[in-house]
């Protein structure tokens, strides 16, 4: 047929929308708004076709750079005005929660308010306007989000004339959820520390000539990272501190109907040195970790496994996009299968790494107890996918404590990115189970023998049993030497 002149090229199915998609997109476009552009609907019409994209996710179309991901769920049905959303209350989200829709990646469309008419534990259903056409290949956008109790409370102390202490104030009082409490109650003291100010009360953090804001927990510790006193930046605190208190609420989510059978026969367990230990394990940097997860259950499930780290930082570490075997909606784990995340999925052993600039004392001679970390996993019936969930570091630019392991996988020379076509609703069956380990939030310990040479002490504690190394190091401890021995017994006294 020719239309003016010119023969059409006839297409596949997938090359034509993905070319159509490709003539819309826009400067800030990555691949993967390209691929949630033409998947679903591309699905819908031809059910036969389940297009996968290979590569960086989030690299941008038009450039090299890599975009940040969009908060966002997807339309995965849709009934006239009502449109149901793949997430809901297991997905940190409450029926308070504000969205908008925004239409496929550069269709020319407006984005259209909605209405949260109902939510559960896997699925949000909300009410657009019959003109609007919203439909399978749009996305709500998560404009609010509002957590349930308890917010985070934060007292500001300081001088008065600080810059940008009007713009924090302002910005404390407008988050939905933060509060502003009395000093003596507050979860965290935000102190202004005034440029110049030869003494204050955090040593650990040395000279701040130029002034900052300083966020300290009750326990003496930087609950995110120090924030210049730039008017500008009390946005960039304020959401620090809104991401931490989003990290206590996760944690502490609990949500009833929790399915019986899959709390009680889906296990998480902690292992160091390959063996289980009773009790919750205490771990060093450098020590093995394994992460091992049970289905007695009597039918398949779909698990993912979250982290909650010592940065403030929630990731998943289960599945991960880029291994050969990965399918959305969780790793399916077979009645009666048992998964070793760091032998079994990832091939090698897991090593606990812990992140720049812990402990995050600003007392130099302060020596807090163990910290915890935090596994969660989130067991389905059906296939459900909690990308919302994941969050980056409030406290420093940090590590994952398996990231050597992970952040290769994900973001290695090699690796892929893969994302299939959006899931259909999950089976409502599910279940939360955690686990936790005690971390040694003391460094290696030096002392001087008295001799040219100095002495590393490294000890772990684990179920109450001491094990440890002596290193002999180089008087400047900038270098390891070719004769440094080693002894496997274990001093009888550690150093004070």
């Amino acid at each position: 047929m020719d239309r003016g002149g010119v023969t059409p090229t006839p297409h596949g199915a997938l090359t034509w929308h993905l070319l159509s998609a490709l003539a819309r997109a826009e400067g800030e476009t990555s691949w993967r708004d390209v691929f949630e552009a033409i998947a679903a609907p591309l699905h819908a019409r031809f059910p036969r076709q389940h297009p996968v994209l290979e590569g960086r996710a989030q690299g941008a179309v038009f450039g090299t750079s890599t975009l940040r991901a969009t908060q966002a769920l997807s339309v995965i049905s849709v009934d006239g005005p009502r449109l149901v959303l793949a997430g809901g209350r297991l997905h940190g989200l409450t029926p308070e929660t504000q969205f908008v829709l925004q239409p496929p990646m550069g269709s020319g469309g407006d984005d259209v308010p909605c209405e949260v008419i109902g939510m559960d534990a896997l699925r949000t259903t909300v009410m657009a306007p019959a003109a609007a056409g919203a439909g399978l290949g749009w996305r709500a956008i998560v404009s609010a989000r509002l957590l349930p109790s308890p917010v985070l409370t934060v007292a500001l102390a300081g001088p008065q004339e600080l810059p940008g202490r009007a713009a924090l104030i302002a910005a404390l009082t407008a988050s939905p959820l933060l509060a502003v409490a009395d000093a003596t109650q507050a979860d965290i003291l935000v102190r202004g520390i005034a440029p110049d100010q030869r003494e204050h009360p955090y040593p650990a953090l040395g000279a701040l000539k130029d002034g900052a804001w300083v966020a300290v927990t009750r326990d003496g510790r930087l609950a995110v990272r120090v924030r210049a006193l730039n008017p500008n930046d009390a946005g960039d605190l304020v959401a620090d501190l809104e991401g931490a208190a989003r990290f206590r609420a996760l944690l502490a989510l609990d949500l009833p109907g929790a399915d019986p059978e899959l709390r009680a026969k889906v296990r998480l367990t902690v292992e160091h040195a390959g063996s289980a230990r009773p009790g919750l394990p205490r771990l060093a940097e450098g020590d093995p970790i394994e992460l091992v997860i049970e289905n007695g259950a009597s039918r398949p499930v779909h698990v993912s496994l979250l982290q909650f780290g010592l940065d403030g930082a929630v990731r998943i570490a289960l599945p991960n996009p880029s291994m050969p075997d990965w399918r959305p909606g969780g790793y399916r784990l077979a009645a009666g299968q048992t998964l070793r995340l760091g032998k079994d999925y990832y091939g090698q052993g897991l090593t606990l790494n812990l992140p720049e600039g812990y402990p995050y004392r600003v007392d130099a001679d302060s020596d807090e107890g163990d910290d915890q970390l935090t596994y969660m996993l989130l067991v389905t019936r059906g296939p459900a996918d909690f990308d919302l969930l994941e969050q980056s570091s409030v406290r420093l630019a940090s590590n994952h404590p398996i990231a050597r392991v992970v952040d290769l996988a994900i973001t290695g020379e090699g690796s892929r990115d893969i994302i299939p076509a959006k899931l259909k609703a999950a089976d409502q069956g599910w279940a939360t189970i955690t686990a936790s380990v005690r971390v040694d939030n003391t460094r290696d310990r030096e002392i001087s023998p008295g001799g040219s040479g100095r002495v590393l002490f490294y000890k772990v504690d684990i179920g109450g049993q001491i094990h440890g190394e002596v290193g002999i190091t180089s008087t400047t401890m900038s270098a390891l030497p070719t004769e440094t021995a080693f002894w496997s017994w274990t001093p009888t006294s550690w150093p004070a």
